[in-house]
């Protein structure tokens, strides 16, 4: 491949990422809003608890010779590092037509990236043995949400697309205003 082509690599990758996050945000928000015309059913919590995933190495945690530090008194007390991220994690189980079913989703994005303090708000109306209203796709029973409607998480991936499109663009503009043309 033309090196002078690979250099237009990195802003066509911007720019797709960008696409497909917008695709994906949208995907999320139409199902979101078709979660608020489905039918509901009563539901029974069956486990709720609260996911953790760390989202990368933790910032200035070397000490001299390399060696990771770790806290050890906060971890005690329940701290978590300030790279995990956290979501609630509710598994529930309802009827329809005779057929039990479990759910897992208690919105149309189900994705890590909150604080332990929301995750916990989150669970606390969702305690293990409580009642739910549950709402499921009356042409696909399995698939359900607890909390039909969009989030502000929902139209922050399309913000997030929009930049990566934009810098990719913004690339794009600077390498062919200041560089010969590929041949």
């Amino acid at each position: 491949m033309n090196s002078a082509l690979l250099i237009y690599l990195l802003p066509a990758a911007f720019i797709l990422v960008g696409i497909g996050l917008v695709i994906y945000a949208f995907k999320l928000i139409a199902e979101a809003k078709a979660g608020l015309k489905w039918p509901a059913v009563e539901g029974t919590i069956i486990d709720s608890n609260i996911g953790s995933k760390v989202e990368a190495p933790p910032r200035n945690t070397r000490a001299p010779g390399g060696s990771t530090t770790i806290n050890l008194a906060s971890l005690a007390l329940g701290a978590q590092p300030s790279n995990y991220t956290y979501r609630p994690e509710v598994v529930y189980e309802y009827t329809i037509d005779g057929v039990k079913h479990l759910g897992d989703r208690i919105g149309a994005s189900n994705s890590y990236g909150g604080s332990r303090i929301a995750a916990v708000k989150t669970l606390a109306r969702y305690p293990k043995d409580a009642k739910v209203k549950v709402y499921y796709n009356p042409e696909n029973p399995d698939h359900s949400l607890l909390e039909p409607g969009t989030r502000a998480s929902d139209w922050t991936k399309i913000l997030y697309g929009l930049i990566f499109f934009a810098v990719g663009v913004a690339i794009l503009v600077t390498l062919l205003t200041k560089l010969p043309p590929p041949h």
